[in-house]
């Protein structure tokens, strides 16, 4: 009963470096531009965390990274360390 006609979906995306959640994230913004529909949905990080894509996409120096444990505020620049490749 609480899904309707305007309900949306939540994806997830499992990215493992900025390179790659850059892409995809110009890939939703150009997507919803173009069809006018709102797409949800996580970015999953190798290390197990999740941020939301548009939170991601504001390019705050912080974001909010969800983890099984909890979530907190974490550094940007800090999401793909152990990647070797930075936001």
């Amino acid at each position: 009963p609480y899904v309707h006609a305007r309900s949306d979906i939540d994806l997830l995306w499992q990215v493992g470096d900025a390179r790659q959640a850059d892409l995809l994230v110009e890939r939703l913004q150009h997507w919803e531009s173009t069809f006018g529909h709102r797409v949800d949905g996580e970015l999953c990080l190798v290390d197990g965390g999740a941020v939301n894509w548009r939170e991601y996409a504001g390019r705050s120096r912080e974001v909010l990274v969800k983890r099984l444990d909890g979530a907190a505020l974490e550094l940007r620049d800090a999401l793909f360390a152990s990647t070797g490749v930075s936001a």
